[in-house]
């Protein structure tokens, strides 16, 4: 809670609200409102001309029996029900580690068909076009990470880039993937007189992407799944914003892979079985 009651500006604490009334707590509170006051002036602040940045004067005096009285209940309520976060830099990460989740399973089962391509191959298609919308969502959700970053956006700024390493693999990540894809969805859309020569280059580019990607998978997988946990396993006081439609982004996405794969899934029939050898 920031202790600010129901009233813009106005904070309260110690023997003003519901709690233990002890020093420790009442100096605590203190404290603690200090750096929600300081916040408070820095973003949303009073509008200038406003009755509180008048001067101090006879007529702006507040009467001792109005000050010394507590604030109403509704305010009191309102100040200890946290206000809702802006999406911002925490629902980014919260939409990009949920899309990376459900690609990981995706791309598990896709790997499983090329095992046993031939009988598999109409699977493979269809989940290599269930792949692209989350793909296209997770590009969009890094890219957009890296922008507000780079824009100088605070909240991003303050959590920071990824490490090194894992920052000059991101555009080899986004390539690959894309060649991956592409390739794949030229490989069913073009004529079969094109497809030797495509096949060549979608196990090729398979074979880079498969290496970066498990580096990328390693590095992440352990925040990704904590961090995707939050939009989906609630925990009582999480007031951040945005779920719903972080969700809604995953499941339509999801929605139009589906509708893709099974528009595109009767081309299989056209592969010659040499192809998956």
């Amino acid at each position: 809670a920031t202790l600010e009651t129901g009233c813009a500006g106005v904070f309260a604490g110690g023997d003003m609200v519901p709690s233990d009334r002890t020093v420790t707590v009442g100096v605590g509170h203190g404290k603690k409102a200090a750096r929600h006051i300081d916040a408070w002036l820095r973003t949303a602040g009073p509008a200038a001309g406003s009755p509180s940045q008048s001067p101090a004067g006879p007529g702006n005096l507040v009467p001792m029996e109005e000050r010394t009285q507590p604030p109403p209940w509704s305010s009191v309520a309102a100040m200890r029900r946290p206000s809702p976060r802006r999406p911002g830099a925490d629902g980014n990460a919260r939409l990009t580690a949920s899309v990376g989740m459900v690609l990981l399973v995706l791309l598990a089962i896709e790997g499983l068909t090329i095992l046993a391509i031939r009988p598999l191959l109409p699977w493979h298609i269809f989940v290599g076009m269930l792949l692209v919308p989350p793909v296209l969502l997770k590009i969009g959700s890094t890219s957009w990470r890296i922008v507000r970053y780079y824009l100088v956006d605070q909240e991003y700024v303050r959590r920071g880039p990824p490490i090194f390493l894992l920052r000059a693999m991101g555009p080899l990540v986004v390539a690959s993937t894309v060649a991956v894809i592409g390739t794949g969805l030229t490989l069913v859309l073009v004529a079969a007189s094109w497809r030797p020569e495509l096949l060549f280059w979608h196990k090729a580019s398979f074979v880079l992407w498969f290496g970066i990607m498990a580096v990328h998978v390693l590095a992440h997988i352990s925040e990704a799944v904590q961090v995707s946990a939050r939009d989906w396993l609630r925990r009582a006081g999480d007031r951040a914003l945005g779920i719903g439609a972080r969700r809604a982004a995953l499941v339509v996405s999801l929605v139009v892979g589906l509708l893709l794969g099974a528009l595109l899934l009767p081309t299989s029939a056209g592969f010659p079985l040499g192809l998956g050898g």
